[in-house]
C-alpha cells in the first residue's frame, strides 16, 4: 500500500515544531504528515518570491524521494521596509535577531505581511512532466515593539511569533492558546496554504487518482 492510499504526506522540513503544529492540520483532513526516512536537505533559491522558492525546493528533492511529499517557504515582509527580511527572514533572524529587526522599524510604519508557500510533489508527478502545485496564502498584520508569549511547543515556527499580531486579533501568535489559535484559523477569510493543499488532496487530486 503506497503513501498516497495511506493519505500520508511526507513534509520535509528541518523544523520539527512547524512539523508538528502542521500535523494537527491535517488530522482534520484524515491525513497522517510523516518525516524523510533519511534527511533530504533542499536548495534554496535566492528570489524575492516565496512561491517561486518553494516549487524550486520542490524540485531539487524530488530525486532523493519516491513517496508524494510537501515543502514550505515563507517570510516576514515589512512595508516600512522595502519587504525586508521577506524570504530571508529566517537567515535574518539568525544573523540579526528578532531585536535587529525591531530595531530597524524604530519610528517607523510597522505594518507588515506574513507570506507562505507550500509546494506538492512526488517522483510519479515528475516523471509525467508535471510541474509541482503551489499555494499561496498571506496574512497582513503590524509589528509590536517588543516581543510578548513564548515561542515553545505550543508556538515552534518563528520568534516573530511573539512580535506579529494579525489584523483582527490584538495579541501575537505567541499569546494565544491552541483553541484560540484554531479559533482564528477558522475565521480567517481566506483558507492557509497548508489548508487549502489539504483540500486539494482530499477533494481533487486523490479523488481522480
Amino acid at each position: 500500500m503506497t503513501r498516497t492510499e495511506k493519505r500520508e504526506l511526507v513534509f520535509i522540513t528541518t523544523n520539527t515544531g512547524k512539523r508538528s503544529s502542521v500535523s494537527q492540520m491535517a488530522r482534520d483532513f484524515g491525513i497522517t504528515i510523516t518525516e524523510p526516512l533519511t534527511p533530504i536537505e533542499l536548495v534554496e533559491l535566492q528570489h524575492d518570491s516565496v512561491k517561486v522558492i518553494a516549487r524550486h525546493k520542490a524540485r531539487s528533492a524530488v530525486h532523493h524521494i519516491h513517496d508524494p511529499f510537501m515543502v514550505h517557504d515563507g517570510g516576514c515582509f515589512c512595508c516600512a521596509l522595502n519587504g525586508f527580511p521577506g524570504t530571508n527572514t529566517r537567515q535574518e533572524l539568525e544573523k540579526i535577531g528578532l531585536k535587529g529587526i525591531l530595531r530597524l522599524l524604530e519610528g517607523e510604519d510597522r505594518r507588515a505581511v506574513m507570506q507562505n508557500a507550500v509546494a506538492y510533489y512526488s517522483h510519479a508527478m515528475w516523471l509525467r512532466g508535471r510541474a509541482p502545485e503551489v499555494f499561496y496564502d498571506e496574512v497582513p498584520g503590524t509589528m509590536l515593539f517588543v516581543p510578548q508569549g513564548i515561542v515553545d511547543v505550543t508556538h515552534p515556527w518563528s520568534t516573530l511569533f511573539q512580535v506579529f499580531v494579525p489584523d483582527g486579533l490584538t495579541e501575537p501568535f505567541a499569546g494565544l492558546g491552541l483553541g484560540e489559535m484554531q479559533a482564528w484559523r477558522e475565521s480567517r477569510g481566506e483558507p492557509s496554504s497548508y489548508t487549502q493543499l489539504f483540500q486539494w488532496l482530499t477533494q481533487v487530486y486523490w479523488s481522480t487518482a
